[in-house]
């Protein structure tokens, strides 16, 4: 009997201190991240990807006619100044957007255009 409530003491002990290590201690100086507002004007659906030092990253998937809030990585965009917005259309060419500066914890805006060449993207602090 006592073995068994000590051993059920040892556990129930064990468990709390392992759930107390699970919680994250912030310091206050994390940066924001850096958010991408994707609208689709155009028809076809489109998959966004991010071009930081010429590295490539998925960032989502937008249809087509309706809009999505991406989020870059910030290990993605560690030490890095600019940012360009590579599009792939499901069907047709992909088109890469001019490069806008990088900022910590700035908003991205792109409007994807149904003919590329009138696509857009501006950036404005939080």
């Amino acid at each position: 009997m006592f073995r068994t409530r000590a051993m059920m003491s040892t556990i129930a002990l064990l468990s709390l201190t392992a759930c107390a290590s699970l919680g994250r201690e912030t310091t206050g100086h994390e940066s924001p991240a850096t958010t991408i507002r994707v609208r689709n004007d155009g028809f076809p659906d489109v998959n966004v990807f991010a071009v930081i030092g010429g590295v490539v990253s998925r960032l989502g998937f937008v249809p087509g006619n309706s809009s999505a809030t991406l989020r870059v990585s910030q290990s993605l965009i560690a030490g890095a100044t600019a940012l360009q917005i590579l599009v792939r259309p499901i069907a047709g060419s992909q088109y890469l957007l001019p490069s806008v500066p990088l900022l910590d914890g700035q908003l991205v805006a792109v409007t994807i255009a149904n003919q590329p060449a009138f696509s857009q993207i501006a950036t404005t602090p939080r």
